[in-house]
């Protein structure tokens, strides 16, 4: 899968992050910093006292009177953000959503030059998935920008958000020339932005491969800044992986794996690139070693039962499953393998302790399409047809791996639909983004239909 960059975009967490806190709670958790931080760097200080009483005045829910205070505190130092924005953040703060737009529309009018109302609402579209609006707003924002001049601290972050959902957008539809556009603005203003540096990568390596050495440079430099990124050889591996060019991705998770054969996330990303092109045997020789040099890594150990499932050794498998369990205790997709290796067995306990696991990793991601699979499964393996028929009734299919797909076209069979067995196993076979445990059951499965 490819890394998702995450652009720093001010506001743009708060409506996914509020918290529905009454009036009271409000005034004990919003502060000076998260009101004006992003206009003023000393927001804690005593000459912004207006700005403070203007929270506590909310918090005892007098609208009024805390907006007199922003009023006040505005008159005192202009640089703040107009009254109607500041008033919309205590709103959007505290957890009151349905008080922001009015606020902004006021602000609108107050202000129409400017661009943070506009920001505000296009990150708020971009949360609800509505692009063609968000696009709209956050172009308006960029030309009201580029005429600001109040407050360079304000435009600054104003630069950055907007740059930042531009790239979303662009990167959302494929429009990668505008994506890197956005991108070289955004780095203009904020250089260490790790998450922009490896967008940048990823941009480079799908639009223009000759600057593959570019690419790999933004990639280093955004992991010196955030470590917890990809490796730049995984990084590159992983974009060329999602374009489908799966010899191009190989190379790189093998120049990754030779450059740092120690580092955890390669092991994994080498690991799990060497699965999903079924070489089993040079798979467990990497994670053999992986687990050796990192014993509590529940990656490592995850992907090693895996390869023994795949390699028909289900005793290991299970082993390791429940040693991934162990250092990971809320890992689901550990669980519902345990479950898809325990549910082989012709022992009736062992089949009912896959029934249990799939029940966990179904409680732990109860949203996801495999883990509904896998338990509507267990389900049929110890006699509750009905149970297993209800759930997948109600199941909401999305990007599910090819062994659920393959279990949804056993299903079939078990009512005779051979036709649709045979579409899901031709798609399950297809499907290149995922390790595909049972690929040899499922070309029999095939064959015989």
């Amino acid at each position: 899968m490819t890394p998702v960059p995450t652009l720093r975009h001010g506001l743009a967490a708060l409506g996914a992050a509020v918290l529905l806190l009454t009036a009271g709670q409000a005034s004990a958790q919003i502060t000076n910093q998260a009101l004006i931080g992003d206009a003023v760097s000393d927001a804690d200080a005593s000459r912004y006292s207006d700005v403070k009483n203007a929270i506590e005045r909310y918090g005892n829910r007098d609208i009024v009177a805390a907006r007199t205070f922003l009023e006040t505190a505005k008159r005192k130092n202009p640089k703040l953000p107009p009254v109607a924005v500041m008033l919309a953040k205590l709103h959007a703060l505290a957890g009151n959503a349905n008080a922001v737009r009015p606020a902004l529309e006021d602000c609108i009018t107050e202000a129409p030059d400017d661009p943070e109302p506009y920001l505000i609402l296009a990150e708020d579209s971009i949360r609800g998935n509505r692009t063609i609006e968000a696009d709209a707003l956050f172009d308006k924002a960029v030309k009201l920008m580029q005429e600001y001049d109040a407050n360079a601290k304000r435009k600054r972050d104003f630069m950055i958000r907007a740059y930042s959902g531009r790239t979303r957008i662009a990167q959302a539809r494929k429009k990668w020339d505008q994506a890197e556009s956005d991108l070289q603005e955004l780095l203009k203003v904020d250089p260490e932005n790790a998450a922009a540096l490896f967008a940048t990568g990823q941009i480079l390596f799908v639009v223009d491969p000759p600057r593959a050495k570019e690419g790999l440079a933004a990639f280093d430099k955004a992991r010196k800044i955030n470590e917890n990124l990809d490796h730049p050889y995984v990084a590159a591996g992983k974009t060329f992986e999602s374009q489908g060019k799966s010899s191009e991705a190989m190379q790189y998770f093998q120049g990754a794996y030779k450059a740092a054969p120690n580092d955890e996330s390669v092991i994994v990303a080498y690991g799990q690139a060497l699965l999903k092109d079924e070489k089993v045997d040079e798979a467990k020789k990497v994670l053999t070693a992986g687990a050796k040099q990192h014993p509590g890594s529940a990656n490592v150990w995850l992907l090693l039962g895996v390869a023994d499932r795949m390699g028909g050794d289900l005793d290991q498998a299970e082993k390791n499953f429940l040693r991934t369990v162990a250092y990971a205790p809320a890992n689901a997709v550990a669980y519902g393998q345990l479950a898809l290796t325990l549910i082989e067995s012709s022992d009736d306990e062992d089949k009912r302790r896959a029934l249990n696991f799939a029940a966990t990793s179904q409680k732990l991601s109860p949203d996801n399409p495999d883990a509904n699979i896998t338990l509507a499964w267990a389900l049929y393996e110890n006699g509750q047809s009905r149970q297993g028929s209800a759930l997948l009734q109600n199941l909401k299919l999305g990007n599910i791996d090819p062994d659920s797909t393959l279990l949804l076209a056993k299903v079939l069979m078990m009512n005779n639909q051979k036709e649709g067995a045979k579409r899901l196993l031709t798609q399950a076979l297809e499907d290149k983004r995922h390790i595909f445990v049972k690929r040899g059951e499922a070309e029999k499965m095939l064959a015989g239909l």
